[in-house]
C-alpha cells in the first residue's frame, strides 16, 4: 500500500491483503489477484477513510448506533423505518470537500484524458466476504455509471446501502456489532459482457473438494446473482480440469447495457437462443484454470466472477461460505415426488407450502425468483423452492450459510399448493409429497479442512 493524502482512495495495485480495514475483503481480494497478473479490470478503491471522514463531517456515528441499537429486527415494519431513517440522512449529508475531489481525481486517472469512463461501483464492507461470512447482495452495486457526478453519486449510495434491512438484519443474525463495520467502495473499469459465468471451486451443491462448479449465463453477471435465469451449469473434475456434468438451460432473460441511455436493462431472449449454450470448451477450460490459480493464490476455497467482452476479465474473487458443514444422505427417500429440479442448498426439511410473502416459521417458501422477503425470513424457513435459480444469487447462498435446504425447479410454483406439507430434498432437487419418516443419515463431511484455519489469514 501506498499513501495518497489520507488514503482517501488507493489504486488496486496498492491494495494487498493487509488493507482489509481500509477496502474490505472485496478490495483486499482484488488487489491481490491484480499483483499476480490476473486479468482484473483497472480501478480503485474509496477507503474506509472516506467513510470515517463523511460520518464524521454530518455526526452520525451516534445517531446511527442509537437507532441500530433500539430496532427489533422481527419487527419487519421497524426495521423497515430504521433503514429508510438512516440511509435518507446518508443521502443528504455533505460529502467533505476533500474526499469528494480526491474521488474525482482517481476517477479522471483512471478515465484517461479527455474521457469519462464507465465504470462499475461495488460496496466492500470490512466484513464483507470472509471465510465465514459473505454478507451476500447486502450492499448495493452499481453498474454503467459515467461522469464525476454520477460516481458521487454511487458512491453515497453504497455507503448509505450498509443500512438495508437485510444488512441490518444479517449484522444481527451474525451478532456483528454495527460500529465494527465500516465500508470501501471499489470502482472498476465496466466490463460490458456479452456472457457470464461463477465458478465454484468447491461445488456447492455437494461439498465435493475435488469438482468446480461452473454456472453461465448470457449479458451482464446480474442475471445470475439476482436469479433472473436457470444458468448453464458445468461440473468439472478439479485436478484433470475434465467434464464431470454438463447441463444447458432454458434461458429467459439476460441482462444489457442500454447503449443510448446507459441504463442496465433486463431483456428478453430470442425464442431460437434460450436453448443455446453459454460457454464453449475452451471458455469452461481456461476461467476453470483460472479460478484453481486464484484458489491457490489466495490460498481458500473461492468463489469467482468472470464476464468475457472480447477475452475474459475476472470481476470478483470472494471465499466460499457455508462449506463446513455435514453432508446427508438422500438415498433412503422414496416418495412421491411433485418437483424435481436441481439441488441448490444441501440439506432436508418438512413444512408447509407458502406462496405469499408473509412467511412464518415452519413455512417452505415457494416463489417464482428469489426476493428480498426470502432474504429477511431466512432464519423462519424450513425450506425454499424456486422456478429460477442458480447456485450464487443472493438467497442462494444465504441459504447454504443458514443451513435452509433449496430446490430449483422449473413450474413449481404451479406444481406446489398451498399449504401443502411437503419434505424439500436439497440434495438432489426434489420435492415430495408429505413427511418422509425415515431416519436422516449423517455422513462425514466431506470438506475436511478446518474452517478456523481460513479465518486466520483475515
Amino acid at each position: 500500500m501506498t499513501n495518497s493524502a489520507q488514503n482517501y482512495n488507493l489504486f488496486l495495485k496498492d491494495i494487498n491483503k493487509d488493507d482489509i480495514s481500509l477496502v474490505g475483503g472485496k478490495g483486499a481480494n482484488l488487489g491481490e489477484m491484480i499483483n499476480a497478473g490476473f486479468p482484473v479490470p483497472n480501478g480503485f478503491a474509496v477507503t474506509t477513510l472516506s467513510y470515517d471522514e463523511f460520518l464524521k463531517e454530518n455526526d452520525l456515528f451516534s445517531k446511527i448506533n442509537d437507532d441500530i441499537k433500539n430496532v427489533n429486527v422481527d419487527v419487519s415494519d421497524e426495521l423497515d423505518s430504521v433503514s429508510k431513517k438512516i440511509q435518507k440522512t446518508i443521502l443528504q449529508g455533505e460529502i467533505p470537500h476533500e474526499v469528494a475531489v480526491d474521488i474525482v481525481k482517481f476517477y479522471k486517472k483512471l478515465s484517461g484524458p479527455f474521457s469519462q469512463a464507465l465504470v462499475a461501483v461495488r460496496s466492500s464492507a470490512t466484513a464483507e466476504d470472509l471465510p465465514g461470512m459473505s454478507f451476500a447482495g447486502q450492499q448495493a452495486t452499481f453498474l454503467n455509471v459515467k461522469g464525476q457526478n454520477n460516481l458521487i453519486t454511487a458512491v453515497r449510495e453504497c455507503w448509505a446501502s450498509l443500512f438495508t434491512p437485510r444488512a441490518i438484519f444479517y449484522r444481527h443474525q451474525n451478532k456483528i456489532p454495527t460500529g465494527k463495520v465500516k465500508i470501501s467502495v471499489i470502482v472498476q473499469k465496466m466490463v460490458d459482457s456479452n456472457k457470464s459465468a461463477n465458478v465454484f471451486t468447491v461445488n456447492p451443491a455437494n461439498y465435493d473438494k475435488n469438482e468446480i462448479l461452473i454456472e453461465a449465463g448470457f449479458g451482464i453477471g446480474e442475471s445470475l446473482s439476482k436469479g433472473y435465469v436457470n444458468p448453464d451449469i458445468y461440473v468439472v473434475d478439479k485436478n484433470s480440469l475434465d467434464y464431470k456434468k454438463m447441463i444447458i438451460n432454458k434461458k429467459n432473460f439476460k441482462v444489457i447495457r442500454d447503449v443510448n441511455t446507459n441504463d442496465t436493462i433486463r431483456k428478453k431472449i430470442f425464442e431460437n437462443e434460450q436453448n443455446k449454450r453459454v460457454l464453449e470448451n475452451y471458455d469452461v477450460n481456461e476461467i476453470a484454470k483460472i479460478s484453481v490459480d486464484i484458489e491457490n493464490k489466495l490460498g481458500f476455497p473461492v468463489y469467482v466472477e468472470f464476464g468475457f467482452d472480447k477475452k475474459i476479465f475476472v470481476l470478483q474473487a470472494n471465499p466460499i461460505t457455508g462449506l463446513y458443514k455435514n453432508v446427508q444422505k438422500s438415498d433412503w427417500m422414496n416418495g412421491e415426488i411433485l418437483s424435481k429440479g436441481i439441488g441448490i442448498s444441501p440439506g432436508f426439511n418438512v413444512g408447509r407450502v407458502k406462496k405469499s410473502r408473509n412467511f412464518s416459521n415452519g413455512d417452505i417458501a415457494v416463489c417464482d425468483f428469489v426476493n428480498e422477503d426470502i432474504i429477511l425470513n431466512i432464519d423462519k424457513l424450513k425450506g425454499i423452492v424456486v422456478n429460477e435459480s442458480g447456485y450464487s444469487n443472493y438467497v442462494a447462498v444465504l441459504a447454504r450459510e443458514f443451513n435452509v435446504p433449496m430446490v430449483s425447479a422449473n413450474d413449481s410454483t404451479a406444481l406446489l399448493e398451498e399449504g401443502l406439507v411437503v419434505t424439500v430434498d436439497g440434495v438432489n432437487g426434489r420435492v415430495f409429497k408429505g413427511e418422509l419418516k425415515e431416519k436422516i443419515e449423517i455422513v462425514d463431511e466431506v470438506i475436511t479442512d478446518s474452517g478456523n484455519d481460513l479465518r486466520l489469514l483475515f
